[in-house]
């Protein structure tokens, strides 16, 4: 996705690539969610007029999305994310229920699908007790997969 769309074109963007690849639900019509009133990054409707939200996060080291934005010819350092992006997302509360969670990657982290879908699966299985999503979605560079749902 293009860094100069803005947060909400990117999101809607991303959302639609998610959809598109996942081919898992129809959806009537997603427009992008009102913080203001604590709605989710994306509220999607369905046929028969059911709702649900989706929250977006993207896998992102900041170390490297700062070496892309700045390229320079020293080195930095790297490291794996994907710990502390999906607790820094299990806080949240929303005005709609269910909500899922989105964890998209975007080319700003060195983290192959194959290291950061077991890190997170490890982390959920830590925090289930706190987890207020309906399903948490991976989609990666290579990977689209649901990594957890409540049951």
């Amino acid at each position: 996705m293009s860094m100069k769309q803005s947060k909400e074109e990117r999101e809607l963007a991303i959302f639609s690539a998610f959809i598109e690849k996942a081919a898992s639900v129809v959806i009537d019509s997603a427009r992008n969610g009102d913080p203001s009133i604590s709605e989710p990054d994306v509220v999607v409707a369905l046929p028969g007029d059911q709702i649900f939200g989706v929250e977006l996060t993207e896998l992102c080291d900041e170390n490297l999305a700062s070496a892309i934005a700045r390229p320079t010819t020293g080195a930095f350092w790297t490291s794996d994310p994907s710990a502390r992006i999906l607790m820094n997302k299990l806080h949240k509360t929303y005005s709609i229920e269910p909500v899922d969670l989105l964890i998209h990657w975007d080319g700003r982290v060195v983290t192959p699908d194959d290291v950061a879908i077991p890190t997170l699966k490890h982390q959920i299985a830590k925090a289930a007790d706190r987890i207020a999503f309906r399903s948490i979605w991976y989609f990666g560079e290579n990977t689209i997969e649901r990594i957890w749902n409540r049951t």
